[in-house]
């Protein structure tokens, strides 16, 4: 569908743009080739074949149940993610470590971490205070253990969400060519409706993606960027 394809980058919202090489662009394709194999069916198949469970089995099906997960959950660019995340994680830079404190620290993320914590509270909270058989003497000690478990793991969710929206490793890529181009990253920023309250919304859905282009004349395209060659035809 060539709507589906189309990706509207506001001049506005462009905050980096950096050379995108043929060994990124084929390791890019790599990537989406390889979130497309058939791991669920690899994963039954790993079954069928009786392996040792101690030694292999074991290991194997809980590899392909996972990899099947993140796929359901994060979609065919997993592995493109993975490795953009990769790169901020692993990197030496300076520069590169300091976005990640600089997500950490974001309002965003501490708009994600909260809200995910009260809504994991609001659900979980009165499903541990209705359990009520079988702990007579440490009720009361269990719940409240029970409440400070789920309050953290969605903080630590919150924190991972956001930090992962303030990066710029959600990739808004379509490979038309194998070769060398740039790349844009820019916020892509999502209005809430909700004008009147909870207007952090649109903070907490907006993102940084990437964007790839390939252009013939990077000279010119940058000068168009820049409204120079606008003003020259004028």
């Amino acid at each position: 569908d060539p709507k589906e394809a189309e990706v509207a980058v506001p001049l506005g919202a462009m905050e980096e743009l950096s050379r995108f090489t043929r060994g990124q662009c084929v390791a890019c394709a790599l990537l989406y080739i390889l979130a497309c194999q058939p791991f669920a069916l690899a994963s039954l198949y790993v079954h069928f074949l009786r392996l040792p469970y101690d030694g292999v089995d074991r290991w194997a099906g809980g590899a392909l149940g996972a990899v099947v997960c993140w796929r359901a959950l994060c979609g065919p660019d997993v592995f493109v993610k993975a490795a953009l995340a990769a790169g901020f994680l692993f990197s030496t830079v300076p520069d590169r470590r300091n976005l990640i404190g600089t997500a950490v620290c974001d309002e965003r993320t501490k708009f994600i971490a909260g809200y995910s914590t009260l809504a994991a509270l609001a659900i979980t909270v009165p499903i541990l205070c209705s359990d009520t058989s079988g702990h007579d003497r440490r009720e009361g000690l269990e719940v409240l253990e029970g409440v400070a478990m789920v309050a953290a793991a969605a903080a630590v969710y919150g924190l991972f969400v956001g930090v992962v929206q303030g990066l710029p490793v959600t990739p808004a890529i379509r490979l038309t060519k194998v070769a060398g181009g740039h790349y844009v990253t820019y916020m892509r920023r999502t209005q809430c409706p909700c004008f009147h309250r909870f207007t952090e919304c649109s903070t907490m859905h907006s993102r940084r993606q990437i964007v790839v282009l390939f252009v013939e004349d990077v000279t010119t395209f940058i000068g168009t960027l820049r409204g120079e060659n606008v003003v020259a035809a004028a």
